[in-house]
């Protein structure tokens, strides 16, 4: 095996401004150089404000820049071939050719590792929001965002992704000479791409939402109401060929975005009274259209909605000590129907669904004082 290596000096420096503009208005400014041996130098700033005009009410917000660096694992790992998933078809030959085991039906070779052509990730950012406390315990606060995101790094596209819209990812597969025997048609596919690459880029609209309320306490106990959830507004992502998919949330997105639902939250009501609390949360992600790889035809599908439950107990009568008890999705929620084709995994989307199902834990933690 051939020895790799790959190496970098990298230091920084950070700098941060805090200033009160009048009484109820104070501003922050931050800075922070980075150099690279092998990427050379970048700043990127940082500036926001925060105005609170009354006790209930504050406004907020911040623009700035990032910059990411490939890391050396990425840019050095040794590159070497394998076969993609059986069962896989070139979209342009197969048609015509009927080939089975070289254009129908069969494996290709695909190429994995680094890229030491990766160029860095580098992004801008905008939040603006509201935080609102109308009345003792209760608060609200809802935050806009816009992510503009260059150099998108990935390791790779599902090789059955990129045959399913050779329009977009035609540029990760290699071929071989014309076949006589087809004039009209491209040679072969010889390889696919695999290795980590900068995809494109990614803009990202939405709004951030946390809401809570606590109640005063009875002697019956006090209860608690959280949740906070993200609300998409668009998440458009570039293609290799230069191109930009609308993948606004509610699709499936892309092999590399994975499902982008247009809402999702966690939400959790916990009672508490002395010693013992009890926590009932849910997890719930909107539905989204479904991938359409190439093993599927006709209208796209609408992959469900879906909620999951947990349930904990926690007790911390004994000194030093708290003793919880729990359930991990409590009704042993199955998870929606998928035809993705980005992983080994079928019928559903592990990045979608934990597929651990219910479970049951419990836990002792002790602090030594």
């Amino acid at each position: 095996m051939k020895d790799v290596s790959g190496s970098r000096t990298q230091w920084a420096g950070f700098t941060e401004l805090d200033v009160p503009i009048v009484k109820t208005l104070e501003g922050d400014v931050q800075a922070r150089y980075d150099h690279y041996s092998d990427f050379g130098g970048t700043t990127n700033p940082k500036v926001s404000l925060r105005w609170q005009p009354t006790k209930s009410v504050l406004l907020r917000s911040s623009w700035g820049t990032g910059f990411l660096a490939p890391s050396l694992y990425q840019l050095f790992t040794p590159n070497i071939t394998g076969v993609s998933g059986t069962g896989l078809s070139d979209p342009i030959r197969c048609p015509v050719t009927g080939n089975t085991g070289i254009d129908c039906r069969t494996q290709f070779p695909v190429l994995f590792g680094g890229n030491a052509s990766l160029k860095p990730e580098e992004s801008e950012q905008f939040t603006a929001g509201v935080v609102l406390e109308p009345i003792p315990g209760a608060s609200l606060s809802v935050d806009y965002f816009k992510i503009n995101l260059k150099n998108a790094i990935t390791n790779g596209l599902a090789p059955a992704v990129i045959l399913g819209d050779l329009g977009k990812y035609g540029g990760l597969i290699t071929r071989g000479p014309v076949d006589p025997a087809f004039p009209n048609l491209p040679g072969p596919i010889t390889q696919i791409l695999q290795t980590y690459l900068n995809l494109g880029g990614e803009h990202i609209q939405g709004l951030d939402i946390d809401a809570r309320y606590r109640m005063p306490e009875y002697n019956w106990g006090r209860v608690t109401f959280e949740i906070n959830g993200t609300y998409y507004l668009r998440y458009d992502t570039q293609n290799t060929d230069g191109t930009w998919s609308g993948n606004i949330a509610n699709e499936f997105g892309s092999a590399v975005t994975g499902v982008i639902p247009r809402w999702k939250h966690y939400a959790t009501l916990t009672w508490e009274r002395g010693p013992w609390s009890a926590t009932v949360a849910q997890t719930f992600q909107g539905s989204y259209t479904d991938q359409n790889g190439v093993f599927v035809t006709g209208d796209p599908r609408t992959v469900g909605s879906m909620s999951l439950w947990d349930l904990s107990g926690t007790y911390t009568g004994i000194k030093n000590t708290k003793l919880t008890l729990g359930v991990k999705n409590l009704f042993d929620t199955n998870p929606p129907a998928s035809n993705q084709a980005s992983t080994f995994i079928g019928g559903f989307d592990p990045s979608y669904y934990d597929p651990r199902a219910r479970f049951v834990y419990g836990s002792v933690n002790y602090k030594f004082k």
